[in-house]
């Protein structure tokens, strides 16, 4: 049997931070652990949806979202 664990965090990061601050972002993201790259604009790490394990980011009006 196999046991699901999703995990799901919302940082207060505004959404309307002006680009050169989301370019600094962009930069960390690279700098993380398990850093794979960009799949039609969405960050992610370790694995895709495809895969058993991944986090993804994506920027909300609720603020910067990140799902594993």
């Amino acid at each position: 049997m196999n046991n699901i664990n999703s995990h799901h965090c919302n940082l207060n990061i505004r959404y309307d931070l002006p680009d050169e601050v989301w370019d600094k972002v962009s930069k960390v993201y690279e700098r993380m652990p398990g850093w794979i790259g960009y799949k039609n604009g969405v960050p992610y790490w370790f694995g895709t949806e495809e895969d058993d394990v991944f986090i993804e980011a994506s920027v909300e009006p609720s603020g910067l979202s990140f799902y594993a």
